[in-house]
């Protein structure tokens, strides 16, 4: 199956990018982030004002593709990350409307990704986890944290636990719809909206709420402080060791929605990947 996403102008002022590896669970492969890093940059040439991102499948990304660790290199996964946190800051960023549309589970760097989004809509079936600690990356772990609060943040992040639908709507995270059919509704409502704006509305709109977001919330100088330590390819072979041994949440099984302990105060279920 190709790399390349789905690209569907719905119309001149929306593009929907569709993550298209669904053998794969959508895993962030090197050619598929620089294809979604290609995609952005086309719709900012297009001058649309809203961008959809959405997959295929029943898993919105399950993170970062190690199918090949085998013939990674510290250095190589290095170089990775540091495209994935140039894809994040890029949709961050980005002088259109944001929209993650999950139907499903979002880990690691697909949560990440997800999260970078100005805003998300998704199914009972979407959550979020974000394992890579186990390994000693914390990509974006600073807008996990402007999103739900660093208390939250740091509980979610040291346990491997999971941010379900339920609770991700309560902290304001996601807006949760029964169906994709009634998403498509309200994104047909924001389309409309916007393609009704005078010219730079939309731009001032953006840079003012993205305002606490200026400085960035770190990605690069994570990405440079724990994926130059030493041992990276090592650590990720160690998790997914763990993971396969049952000591930790299995790669395959993180996919499948089982539900975690609640949490004093929330209701944590389902799962996520880094």
């Amino acid at each position: 199956m190709t790399d390349s996403p789905l690209v569907r102008k719905v119309s001149a002022a929306r593009w929907d990018v569709v993550l298209n590896r669904e053998d794969n669970r959508n895993a962030l492969s090197a050619e598929l982030v620089e294809e979604l890093t290609g995609c952005l940059a086309a719709a900012r040439a297009e001058g649309i004002g809203l961008l959809v991102l959405r997959s295929s499948g029943r898993v919105f990304s399950a993170g970062l593709d190690l199918s090949d660790l085998d013939g990674e290199t510290d250095a190589t996964l290095s170089l990775r990350l540091a495209r994935i946190s140039m894809l994040l800051e890029t949709v961050r960023r980005a002088p259109y409307l944001t929209v993650a549309l999950l139907e499903g589970p979002a880990v690691g760097a697909g949560a990440d990704l997800a999260l970078a989004c100005d805003l998300r809509m998704g199914t009972e079936a979407a959550s979020f986890r974000f394992p890579g600690l186990r390994f000693g990356l914390v990509l974006g772990t600073g807008r996990l944290a402007e999103l739900v609060g660093e208390a939250f943040a740091l509980d979610l992040v040291l346990t491997n636990g999971v941010l379900d639908s339920g609770t991700a709507r309560r902290r304001e995270v996601l807006e949760v719809v029964p169906n994709p059919e009634h998403a498509e509704t309200i994104l047909r409502r924001w389309e409309a909206a916007i393609d009704r704006l005078p010219p730079g509305a939309l731009h001032e709109l953006l840079g003012a709420v993205r305002l606490t977001r200026q400085a960035g919330d770190g990605v690069a100088e994570a990405v440079r402080t724990s994926a130059g330590i030493p041992g990276l390819q090592q650590r990720i072979a160690g998790y997914r060791k763990a993971a396969n041994n049952g000591t930790e949440r299995q790669h395959r099984g993180d996919l499948t929605g089982h539900p975690a302990p609640d949490r004093p105060g929330d209701r944590t279920g389902g799962t996520s990947h880094g």
